[in-house]
């Protein structure tokens, strides 16, 4: 069965999720079907994966619902070359014009391939190599560091993300394990 784009896509309208306070500074704000989250700094916004380029829009509507302005959205990380993880970030270069998109270099390559054979009537805005972040790295965004880990497996350049998680006085170590 080979469906058109619209009929492909014609269910994303029904993935909307409120968003959902996961720590004082962690909040859940994807999709029904991808997760999506935010991490807030004392510098801005970072956001682990954006969704479908179709329910991306759903995803900056949930941060505005948590109280806060997607145009703050300083870092996005795509944990894996898949487009329901990585298609929304050209959209939300469009709200937040200075935000650094970063991925592994192999699910850079990956990506770069599938936006140059993006199918007639698709909503992903294409965007250009950013960010190459490696295995052990780490991240600084104001009171927030992350550590990046290559995790090999759901593609050859999957991401952890390792990050401090705060609830009251108590902090916890979280990851997100780019599945």
């Amino acid at each position: 069965l080979i469906m058109s784009p619209t009929q492909r896509f014609a269910d994303r309208d029904k993935e909307q999720k409120d968003p959902v306070k996961l720590f004082d500074n962690v909040y859940s704000v994807g999709a029904e079907t991808v997760c999506s989250f935010l991490i807030t700094t004392s510098a801005g916004l970072i956001l682990i994966d954006t969704t479908f380029p179709e329910t991306v829009d759903q995803v900056l509507d949930n941060i505005r619902k948590v109280g806060f302005d997607p145009a703050n959205i300083r870092y996005v990380f795509s944990t894996h070359a898949a487009a329901d993880h990585y298609g929304g970030a050209g959209r939300i270069r469009q709200v937040a014009p200075g935000v650094r998109i970063a991925a592994s270099a192999e699910d850079w390559q990956d990506m770069e391939q599938q936006m140059k054979n993006l199918p007639a009537g698709s909503r992903q805005i294409p965007f250009a190599r950013d960010l190459v972040v490696t295995d052990g790295q780490s991240i600084t965004l104001g009171d927030t560091t992350l550590k990046i880990y290559v995790l090999p497996g759901r593609t050859p350049g999957a991401l952890g993300i390792e990050f401090q998680a705060r609830d009251g006085a108590r902090t916890y170590r979280a990851l997100s394990n780019g599945a």
